[in-house]
């Protein structure tokens, strides 16, 4: 009788990464929701949020994306450590929201900026993030991350945000 093989992982591929996550025992792990009202314009904040997704798209494709033509766009990003991710942009309103969704191998990241007009020069921003592993040991992995270094990651979302009104501020 013939031993079976040891099957090998299967490699990474955009295909694979857009497969959609069957175990029905994983869920989003803790979403983070900071909202925040911003002495500056839904204009001026929109373009700080959209600026960075703009040069990544630059520097994956070599191809400048305007940001009208940002909704559904889809591209590769490469990590430093080799790694990479497929990232679709899922919503965009001008001036008013933007998401974008974030596929590794072992996690989906989902990312929401809704902005709301108060005044000429005021605005609130939503910021929603959540995490969806594709399999336990990456859910496990995320909720000790979140555990530990989830307050970071809020604290540094509210410093971006600070960083930004500082900025109007100065302008």
């Amino acid at each position: 009788m013939a031993k079976p093989r040891p099957s090998r992982p299967r490699p990474l591929t955009l295909r694979s990464l857009s497969a959609p996550v069957h175990a029905h025992f994983i869920k989003e792990v803790i979403p983070m929701k900071i909202e925040k009202t911003l002495q500056t314009p839904a204009a001026f904040l929109y373009s700080k949020i959209v600026a960075p997704v703009q040069a990544d798209i630059a520097a994956a494709s070599h191809r400048k994306v305007e940001v009208d033509e940002l909704a559904g766009y889809t591209y590769r990003k490469q990590f430093p450590d080799g790694e990479w991710a497929k990232v679709k942009i899922t919503q965009n309103v001008i001036n008013r929201e933007f998401a974008m969704l974030t596929m590794t191998r072992f996690s989906r990241f989902k990312v929401r900026y809704l902005i709301t007009p108060l005044s000429a020069d005021a605005s609130r921003v939503q910021v929603s993030e959540t995490v969806q592993p594709v399999n336990w040991a990456a859910q496990l992995k995320q909720m000790i991350t979140e555990l530990f270094v989830g307050h970071k990651r809020r604290r540094n979302v509210g410093r971006m945000l600070d960083s930004i009104e500082r900025s109007y501020m100065t302008a």
